[in-house]
This record gives structure tokens, C-alpha cells and sequence, in this order.
């Protein structure tokens, strides 16, 4: 774990880890803008708004893990962490993933499937994503690969992260939090709840038939 030169862990990774150990989305959302009193706003909704899943009768056997992993993933997208993305592979697998069930994916969005897939694996198991790819049978693809290109897979990425970011911001709405230090009347303005999920069609976000 890594620590400060005084000993004390940092504030992101302490929030970090309280992600993953499932603290509720409102309560993340506070601290962080307690602890980072310049985020942006559309930044804390982000991190207090549903997730987004695709609209399909599947989503019942989606694994738990992928929907836990986000909250951690939207954090270090927030805070810089991991500066090349929009969303993470988690966020992704959780809205393709009844999609997939639904019917084949054509490439790119296949390729996408697949790097969402090794990815959230490799965080939820420990298992190398290089590992994951080579069982997909798929050259591996890395958080860079996704922006700024003009191959398809990138536009792929960047069109569905975003429609993404705007439905969760959108549900999550205008996040009312007192930015002040935690110890200052720490119960003014809460973070409003917002509904766990909201379904969208992936087909028709993306201009794409079943």
C-alpha cells in the first residue's frame, strides 16, 4: 500500500480503497469533494450517478463484481489516475454485456467487449489481462489504444464512453455538497440518491440494428 513520506496513506488512495470495499456511491461522492474541493461538478455526478446497462433480460445473470468495480474506476477517472479514460472496462462490460447475450457484436464493438472483459478481470482476479486476451484469441489492447486514434475501435470507445458519461451525469444530477473541510458541519447538503441503474439500448445509442 503505498504511503507518504510522514507514514499516512493518501487521501486518493484511502478513497480508493473504501470504493472497493463498497461504500455507498453518495457517501464516495462526499468525501471526495470534501477531500477534493475543486472537482467539477459534472465530475461528482459522475461519481454519484447510476449505473448504465443495456436493455436486454440477461442483466439477471450479470455478474455482481462488475457493477462493485465501477465506483473505484470512476474515482481514478476523476481524480487522474487514469487520465486516458472516460469510463472504465467495467462501466463498459456492464452496459455491453447483455448486448453480447442479446446477439453477435460485430468488430469493433467486439474488440471493445473484449478489452472491457480482460480488463475488469484482471482487477477483479488477478489474472494478467494478456492472459484473457490470448484466450479470446485477440492482440491486447491497452488504455491508450482507445483515444485520440482514428481507428474504429477508438471511435468505438470514445462514441459509447461518452453517451455513457452523459446518461450517468444526467440521472446523477446537480450534486449539493457544502465544500468545506469534513470537520465543518459535515451533515449540510447531502448528496442526493440517485436510482442503481438506468437502462438504455446499446443498439440504438451506438446507430446500430439488433
Amino acid at each position: 500500500m503505498t504511503q507518504d513520506t510522514d507514514g499516512r496513506i493518501p487521501i486518493n488512495t484511502m478513497l480508493g480503497l473504501l470504493a472497493k470495499m463498497g461504500m455507498s456511491r453518495g457517501a464516495l461522492t462526499a468525501m471526495t469533494s470534501f477531500a477534493y474541493p475543486d472537482t467539477p461538478e459534472d465530475d461528482l455526478a459522475f461519481l454519484n450517478g447510476p449505473v448504465v446497462v443495456h436493455e436486454s433480460p440477461w442483466n439477471d445473470t450479470r455478474p455482481d463484481w462488475i457493477v462493485k468495480q465501477i465506483p473505484a474506476e470512476r474515482l481514478a477517472i476523476i481524480t487522474g489516475a487514469t487520465p486516458h479514460l472516460i469510463v472504465g472496462p467495467a462501466e463498459v462490460l456492464a452496459v455491453m454485456y447483455g448486448a453480447t447475450l442479446d446477439g453477435p457484436l460485430r468488430s469493433p464493438m467486439a474488440d471493445l467487449y473484449g478489452w472491457a472483459t480482460a480488463h475488469a478481470v484482471e482487477v477483479e482476479r488477478g489474472i494478467p489481462a494478456g492472459e484473457t486476451f490470448a484466450k479470446l484469441a485477440m492482440t491486447p489492447i491497452e488504455h491508450r489504444q482507445l483515444r485520440g486514434g482514428m481507428s474504429e475501435l477508438s471511435r468505438a470507445y470514445e462514441g459509447l464512453a461518452a453517451e455513457i458519461r452523459r446518461k450517468v451525469v444526467q440521472a446523477g444530477g446537480r450534486v449539493r455538497l457544502a465544500r468545506k473541510p469534513m470537520a465543518s458541519t459535515p451533515e449540510a447538503a447531502p448528496v442526493l440518491p440517485v436510482a442503481p441503474t438506468v437502462q438504455t439500448s446499446l443498439f440504438s445509442a451506438m446507430g446500430m440494428a439488433k
